[in-house]
């Protein structure tokens, strides 16, 4: 046994060792994958930012898995990077789903959602965003217009990022 400062003595046979079944790991792995895609794509697309939604997936999805398998029973090292490749390869299959069909894209990429439309606030597609008026307001300040009567659409796009058309003069 190896014994670090300030930590119990542990044995490095078991470190490796599988403490779950490989298809658990990867029935779990699969099912939170899935699941935090559709919950991300139904509704956080405006918080995300600059991050896609497959983005923060996998950061989240990636630190979870890697935390349990370093921080002790729960899962060895082992069962981690099972977890971890399984999270991969779905992120690849999506990514390569989504290139390859159009649905798959539209499944996961939605097209950009409309907020303002000649000088006028669409209140439905900006209460779906959760715009405020002060929100759009903000936006068109930092990019440099004044008024809603300057602006022809306003978008909310895939990556969350609201972008301008300026209303030719």
């Amino acid at each position: 046994m190896i014994a670090v400062a300030g930590m119990v003595p542990a044995r490095w046979s078991t470190v490796f060792h599988l403490d779950a079944p490989v298809a658990e790991l990867l029935v779990r792995a699969s099912i939170l994958y899935l699941v935090l895609v559709v919950v991300f794509r139904a509704g956080l697309r405006r918080d995300l930012g600059r991050l896609r939604v497959a983005d923060l997936l996998m950061i989240f999805l990636t630190a979870t898995a890697v935390r349990q398998a370093l921080t002790g029973p729960y899962y060895s090292i082992a069962d981690g990077l099972i977890t971890l490749g399984t999270l991969l390869v779905w992120d690849l299959a999506l990514d390569y789903a989504a290139y390859r069909w159009t649905p798959v894209h539209r499944l996961l990429s939605p097209d950009p959602r409309v907020i303002v439309s000649d000088g006028r606030i669409r209140p439905r597609n900006a209460q779906r965003a959760l715009l405020t008026r002060a929100d759009i307001m903000q936006e068109l300040r930092q990019q440099g217009i004044s008024s809603l009567r300057d602006v022809h659409r306003l978008y909310l796009e895939p990556d969350g990022k609201l972008s301008v058309i300026k209303r030719e003069s």
